[in-house]
């Protein structure tokens, strides 16, 4: 009897005794692996990401004003460290400076506002370091600003990122910029909507003024003030050419319009 009593199974010896910890982290597991099976389970795609367009018009203009600062502060400091970038298709030398790379520098960071947005930029962005372009930087706040009476009277409407891109010339007219001839110098943005462009804002940092304008609607500068536009009919016929890259198209121009 004895025997058989030492013989019978010990259950207390053999029972389980549950982690809460172990348990927990298991739970988590088949938690991710049920979300993955969710996700990747279906042929539905993430749902579009939307913005008011506003929004991005608003941070273009800002864009180009900080960028424009930049420049003038560059200018002002006589530190241009002008480079060459090679040559154009028509053998002329094109410039690259200081200025277009902090410009575009603080641009990017700036529309990093808009993680999802496609931001397409005429120079590449080389690494330059914030302690570089900190004091070149202008607080974003003090700009909004003077800017905001009037983006506020701008018509909005949200549409997905998707379709919306922004492009940036963070100086234009860096030869004429080398050589001192600051009326032409100008930082650009480009709002595009389905590839078409649909707002665009130019800053003149060297007269502190914006003109920024969008389809369908008009054109304003910074202080909130609209821009009467001339008729079509009324505006003479004209062939603008860049100072320096005019190529052929003036002695074109001039061959097909003048029969010389």
């Amino acid at each position: 009897m004895s025997d058989l009593q030492n013989d019978r199974p010990n259950f207390r010896a053999m029972q389980i005794h549950l982690n809460p910890k172990n348990i927990f982290w298991c739970c988590v597991v088949i938690g991710f692996v049920y979300l993955a099976i969710l996700i990747w389970g279906k042929d539905d795609k993430f749902p579009e990401l939307a913005v008011e367009i506003r929004d991005v018009i608003s941070y273009a203009v800002l864009a180009v004003e900080m960028g424009g600062h930049a420049v003038a502060k560059i200018y002002q400091e006589n530190s241009l460290n002008i480079k060459s970038k090679g040559n154009t298709d028509v053998g002329k030398e094109e410039l690259l400076t200081r200025a277009d790379l902090v410009s575009n520098h603080l641009i990017l960071g700036l529309l990093k506002r808009f993680p999802a947005m496609n931001v397409v930029t005429e120079e590449k962005n080389e690494h330059m370091s914030e302690s570089e372009v900190e004091k070149y930087r202008d607080d974003n706040y003090d700009l909004w600003l003077n800017v905001r009476g009037a983006l506020e009277k701008i018509p909005s409407q949200k549409y997905d990122f998707s379709r919306m891109s922004i492009w940036i010339d963070p100086l234009d007219a860096t030869q004429e910029f080398t050589e001192g001839l600051l009326e032409y110098v100008t930082v650009m943005a480009c709002v595009t909507l389905d590839g078409k462009p649909v707002f665009g804002a130019i800053y003149r940092p060297f007269y502190n003024e914006t003109i920024f304008g969008l389809v369908n609607w008009g054109l304003m500068n910074s202080q909130g003030e609209k821009i009467a536009l001339k008729s079509p009919d009324k505006v003479p016929k004209t062939i603008i050419v860049s100072r320096s890259h005019t190529g052929q198209v003036k002695d074109l121009a001039d061959k097909v319009f003048n029969g010389s």
